[in-house]
């Protein structure tokens, strides 16, 4: 890998942050030449500089287009990204003495579309 900083230095592997690695790893998997008919993505921007979730957010949504994506996040940052760029609504998971629920649809699977 080069950067444009350095374009006479080529970077190996090992010498790339955790960060870097997985922004890599998830374009090669989001963008990939026979995609995936389900991709799902878990707590993605650990370890991620947050000045990547917009190119990640705008990723996401490209590669939605081809497959179906489903993404766990903790940052409202890309949750709202990405609804904004496909207008998907993000659901939030809550618990309660009653167990694990997605905020905005019964545990019957009725959608509340005020939420």
């Amino acid at each position: 890998m080069r950067f444009p900083q350095m374009p006479k230095r080529a970077f190996e592997a090992h010498e790339l942050s955790d960060g870097t690695l997985q922004f890599l790893a998830l374009m090669g998997a989001l963008l990939s030449y026979r995609a995936a008919p389900l991709i799902a993505l878990n707590e993605l921007e650990a370890s991620l500089n947050p000045s990547l979730l917009p190119a990640l957010a705008s990723t996401i949504a490209r590669a939605a287009e081809r497959s179906q994506i489903w993404v766990v996040t903790h940052s409202v940052e890309l949750a709202d990204a990405i609804a904004d760029m496909t207008g998907v609504v993000p659901r939030e998971v809550v618990r309660d003495d009653n167990g694990t629920a997605i905020k905005g649809i019964s545990r019957l699977g009725q959608v509340d579309d005020d939420d």
